[in-house]
């Protein structure tokens, strides 16, 4: 795990237990973390590394669509970077992340996310 990226972004993926024993996983550290929490689907997570890597080799999704979605997040991305949204009433800009730093991030969060058993 690249340590120096997640405290770049003040980034911490967090393993907890629920009221039932349960192990609960989360994100917190700012725009990135609250569309981690939004993201548990690693299938989601390797659609969203295809198109970043697409747009990082200078190409263009054939459909147009330059969004990665969950539930409640929208990153609009381009050749360099990702605007993170909250889609909720007004769309609030919640960070602005680089491209390699945002799939590097995805990357830890579906390991951390295979590691304990989703």
């Amino acid at each position: 795990m690249n340590v120096a990226l997640l405290n770049k972004y003040n980034l911490k993926f967090l393993k907890n237990f629920d009221a039932h024993n349960r192990i609960t996983l989360g994100a917190s550290g700012g725009g990135i973390s609250e569309m981690l929490d939004d993201c548990f689907d690693t299938n989601t997570i390797d659609e969203f590394l295809q198109k970043i890597d697409l747009y990082a080799n200078g190409g263009l999704d054939p459909e147009g669509d330059n969004m990665l979605h969950t539930e409640i997040y929208t990153a609009y991305i381009d050749h360099q970077s990702a605007d993170i949204y909250l889609n909720i009433g007004d769309s609030k800009l919640l960070q602005i992340i680089p491209l390699v730093d945002l799939k590097n991030i995805l990357i830890m969060w579906k390991d951390f996310l295979i590691q304990n058993g989703h």
